[in-house]
């Protein structure tokens, strides 16, 4: 509980108006506004669980995989990405057309690709295949789902996990929806495989394929 408390402040900063967000935004450079919106809470997401299991078990230690398990859930996770891509992409086309307004960019994204410096971009499409998939992972299968199975059942465990999961997430309610989804698949694979190697390949994939996917968007629609 402490550990998600700690992110709120930071999702209720993304719920505030659009020209306040515009204004603060305006007076921070590029770098100050990453820092103090990104790097904080991918910072927590991290250190927080590491923590608390050092604090746990004095003798924990991160044990790195083997090329032999980098390969097979590798593998494992790129056969679900092309599987979870498809149902995304549909569940996409129909919210487009019952919607009838198209994909909205979210606004947090929007514009990236034309008013942050290349290194900021750049810096971002590093995290979203490394530093990002690898804190979330820690934090929401690793801390937040196992802490829900002491208490409720596993089904459960998985909903409320994606739904936190989601709900720390900036976007709208359909990207939210979308976000929820894949938050129960990578529950789900946790749960099955019994190690985050494979979530946080599969979370890679996904981040490095919807940041291009907004940054080219975001470029076209400026």
């Amino acid at each position: 509980m402490i550990a998600v408390a700690f992110l709120l402040p930071w999702r209720i900063l993304l719920l505030l108006p659009r020209d306040w967000v515009g204004w603060a935004a305006a007076q921070l450079s590029p770098w100050a506004l990453w820092g103090g919106i990104y790097l904080i809470p991918v910072a927590w997401r991290l250190l927080f669980p590491l923590w608390l299991a050092r604090r746990r078990d004095p003798s924990f230690r991160v044990l790195l995989p083997g090329r032999g398990e980098w390969f097979r859930e590798g593998l494992i996770a790129f056969v679900l990405f092309a599987s979870v891509w498809g149902i995304l992409l549909a569940a996409i086309v129909g919210a487009m057309l019952v919607s009838e307004e198209g994909g909205a960019i979210p606004a947090v994204w929007s514009g990236v690709g034309r008013s942050a410096p290349w290194t900021a971009t750049l810096l971002l499409l590093l995290s979203a295949l490394t530093v990002a998939p690898l804190c979330e992972e820690i934090f929401f299968r690793g801390l937040v789902y196992n802490w829900l199975l002491r208490y409720c059942p596993q089904l459960l465990a998985l909903i409320v996990q994606a739904g936190i999961f989601a709900l720390l997430h900036p976007f709208d309610p359909i990207h939210l929806a979308i976000v929820f989804v894949f938050g129960l698949a990578l529950g789900v694979v946790y749960q099955w495989r019994q190690t985050l190697l494979a979530p946080i390949l599969l979370h890679a994939m996904q981040n490095v394929v919807a940041t291009l996917a907004v940054l080219i968007l975001g470029e076209g629609m400026s």
